[in-house]
């Protein structure tokens, strides 16, 4: 009886905690929907210039950092716990029933646009910025910078572990397996994997990628 009244104290003085936080990013992001949910640990840098939809979910330990560009999350969108936004000069934006795991990395040096219904599995990283190594007379610590943006499409699935590299589209609907390299665009419908990642096949026949490409996702 003394453990159940003990637990019951606990879960009431947690939704406490967790309401005063709630209200607290409320207050000082630049929109914050209806049904937020932050986890414990979780912090956001420069606040205003981030936009939640409704029911977005971040995880324990999330840590968003919005640059210039701005960070803007839509409806549904959950960010796992541990993973690293970082919005930079060029922004990031997650459209809506979305979802990133724990522990990846998306740095937006130049624009990151992620689209609807994507599922981005753990420890992935999304890099817009590389080194330039063309010049054999300089080291490559010191030679220029190189930045390209990121476009991930609809109804895409990213899995585990699994690097995407400056100025690279993934077509709507397109497969990346666990722990590629993706370093060009990526097909809509195809499925790639490996490192560098490759074709590996198409999903669905020349006629039914016709048919899918006409599909509205908006009503479901």
């Amino acid at each position: 009886m003394l453990y159940k009244f003990a637990v019951n104290i606990y879960k009431f003085l947690k939704g406490i905690r967790n309401s005063f936080r709630v209200m607290f990013w409320r207050s000082m992001c630049g929109k914050v929907g209806s049904n937020f949910r932050i986890d414990k640990g979780s912090k956001i840098i420069n606040p205003q210039k981030v936009s939640f939809g409704n029911n977005v979910e971040l995880g324990k330990n999330v840590y968003i950092e919005a640059g210039g560009g701005g960070i803007t999350l839509g409806e549904k969108v959950i960010i796992g716990g541990e993973t690293i936004l970082i919005g930079g000069k060029g922004g990031l934006s997650i459209g809506d029933n979305s979802s990133v795991n724990g522990r990846c990395y998306i740095g937006c040096n130049e624009k990151v646009t992620i689209g609807k219904y994507v599922m981005i599995a753990g420890n992935c990283s999304f890099i817009t910025a590389n080194h330039g190594y063309d010049d054999w007379k300089v080291p490559m610590c010191k030679q220029k910078d190189l930045y390209g943006p990121i476009v991930i499409r609809d109804d895409v699935w990213i899995g585990n572990g699994v690097t995407v590299l400056p100025n690279v589209e993934i077509g709507r609907g397109a497969i990346v397996g666990a722990n590629a390299v993706v370093t060009k665009n990526v097909e809509p419908f195809s499925i790639v994997g490996g490192v560098p990642a490759k074709l590996i096949k198409f999903r669905f026949s020349p006629e039914e990628i016709e048919k899918a490409r006409k599909v509205d996702f908006t009503n479901l």
